[in-house]
């Protein structure tokens, strides 16, 4: 395997933009409303000391105190927002990128192709969706494999009874057989939940 083409570059933790940075835009709004506050509580007092003409040297002091602390914020505060954004678009890959697995899990399954298994990072999210998705694809193969065994048998039978090489005493017992093999069959469809009409459920 060439591991070269499987390295995590940074293009591709940006696989499905339109959730990822949706969800960094609405985090990172919630931060700076978060980080507002604290400023605003923090300056606040600051704030209203050197606006006080009463004492000069606080009103130096404080406004001097004031200018610095907010300096060194606007650069922390900026450092927070770099890294947050970062982190979050870490994060938010390892739900989209399951996302992504499952849409290709199920157009898969839609054309009738149930081999397809979804198989994820051991980081990512959705572990118990996708243990629970493949299940169900488990299922349905077992389902599917039933019905075919049981729809080869009927066809045997039909075959060997309209071949003409049964007797009359042995087509009736031959398409008994045919009977039971097509209410197999007709069990087994049973455990599927379809509508009555589909054509009409579809459109």
């Amino acid at each position: 395997m060439d591991t070269q083409n499987y390295r995590r570059k940074w293009r591709n933790f940006l696989i499905r933009k339109d959730i990822q940075l949706r969800l960094a835009i609405y985090n990172l709004l919630f931060l700076l409303v978060a980080i507002g506050f604290v400023i605003a509580m923090a300056l606040i007092p600051l704030y209203l000391n050197f606006q006080n003409p009463d004492n000069l040297w606080s009103q130096h002091f404080s406004a001097k105190f004031f200018l610095v602390i907010v300096d060194r914020l606007v650069l922390a505060f900026a450092g927070i927002f770099v890294v947050a954004f970062i982190f979050q678009i870490i994060i938010t890959h390892r739900f989209a990128g399951p996302l992504i697995n499952f849409g290709k899990t199920f157009q898969k399954i839609s054309h009738g192709d149930l081999t397809r298994k979804i198989c994820l990072r051991r980081k990512d999210f959705l572990h118990t969706e996708a243990s629970q998705v493949n299940a169900m694809t488990d299922a349905l193969i077992r389902l599917f494999v039933n019905i075919k065994e049981d729809n080869d048998r009927l066809l045997l039978i039909l075959e060997e009874a309209a071949s003409g090489k049964c007797k009359d005493d042995q087509l009736e017992a031959t398409l008994s057989e045919a009977v039971k093999q097509a209410g197999r069959c007709k069990a087994h469809l049973s455990k599927l939940k379809i509508p009555f009409d589909v054509d009409t459920e579809i459109n």
